[in-house]
């Protein structure tokens, strides 16, 4: 198993299924599974940075992961009871992780979740008679969501953002919101008056570990009937990526995965009830892109592939010019699963959930 190239998954190779026993599920404690995958660290190091480019932090990545992870190998693990499915060890990139893993790139203007969660947002305020709402925004990026929000529907003086970037505080700090380092569970409001109406998560959670821990700071932090704002990918469409040969979900950047029944559960085990849940609808163009880019890539992660060999060429333009030509020729020869993937799969990137505290 350890020398497979991952570029060449069948679906009965990625999604084994067998039975494991040796787990405990973060949501409900069950502790039998069935195993989908195991990756190495030296597999999920490949994913982020390429070996072939740049081996010093690719190795320094390697050994990272297999620190976090205390072990050499990691499961993906789907729970028999309620189908939370989760990496094995259940623990989150670090900061040091993020940073050999990724070279910061520009976020996102405006996106589908956000506008259904401004819309929401917008009919609490005219629904609220008691007083100014606060809202924290966890995760923030560059303050996009808050910047299109504030002033007009909640003031600045009223919105805390919580951002580990450098890049995206100061862009926030900039706008004049108020903007933190820190984890979300050591933030301790001052005074009573300093609690959440409305806390927003745009793609957060599925980077998240303790989430016992998450969910007691989210209701410790919060009013009550205060309002929660979750976007998480969705796991339908990843798991049609991963079966069709596109990028696996690699721990420890992604560690969960989540649908309604799973949300529904941990948000009663935690004083929170679902008021709405929505996947985003497909959009076509976006999603054959998304296929043909991620088959690239992960064809790439193979050192005897035209793709490996196309990312070591230092010519910027050259390099972008041939990944253009060959991910391309790999789609013409995928036209079967790109058929499938705007037919069959109707989902789009995010399911969005809506809170409400008991």
């Amino acid at each position: 198993m350890r020398n497979r190239n991952y570029h060449a998954f069948s679906a009965t190779q990625v999604y084994a299924r067998t039975k494991i026993n040796a787990i405990y599920c973060p949501v409900c404690g069950f502790r039998e599974g069935e195993l989908l995958y195991t990756v190495t660290a030296a597999e999920a190091a490949q994913h982020f940075v390429l070996k072939e480019v740049d081996p010093i932090r690719n190795l320094k990545l390697t050994n990272h992961i297999a620190d976090l992870w205390r072990q050499c190998t990691c499961d993906y693990v789907e729970c028999k009871t309620c189908g939370f499915i989760f990496a094995y060890p259940f623990v989150g990139g670090d900061f040091t992780f993020y940073a050999l893993a990724y070279e910061r790139s520009g976020y996102p203007k405006w996106k589908w979740e956000y506008q259904k969660t401004a819309d929401a947002i917008s009919i609490v305020s005219s629904n609220n008679e008691e007083r100014p709402l606060r809202l924290l925004e966890i995760g923030a990026g560059d303050g996009a969501f808050v910047r299109r929000l504030s002033p007009n529907v909640i003031a600045k003086d009223d919105v805390l953002c919580l951002e580990f970037s450098e890049y995206g505080r100061n862009r926030i700090l900039e706008y004049g919101i108020e903007c933190l380092s820190v984890d979300i569970r050591e933030l301790h409001p001052s005074e009573p008056d300093k609690l959440f109406d409305v806390i927003c998560m745009f793609q957060v959670l599925e980077h998240m570990d303790r989430l016992e821990e998450l969910f007691i700071t989210l209701s410790r932090i919060s009013r009550n009937n205060s309002h929660l704002f979750v976007t998480v990918p969705n796991n339908e469409q990843i798991e049609f990526n991963e079966i069709n040969g596109c990028l696996l979900d690699m721990p420890p950047n992604h560690i969960s995965r989540w649908n309604r029944q799973v949300f529904e559960k941990i948000g009663t085990a935690f004083g929170w009830t679902v008021l709405e849940y929505q996947g985003e609808p497909m959009n076509t163009m976006d999603t054959l892109k998304q296929q043909v880019a991620y088959r690239y890539l992960k064809c790439s992660q193979d050192s005897s592939s035209i793709a490996n060999l196309i990312e070591r060429i230092r010519s910027e333009r050259f390099r972008k010019l041939l990944r253009i030509v060959c991910a391309v020729v790999y789609a013409l020869g995928r036209m079967s699963i790109l058929f499938k993937a705007v037919s069959e799969n109707k989902c789009g990137d995010s399911q969005w959930i809506h809170f409400q505290k008991l």
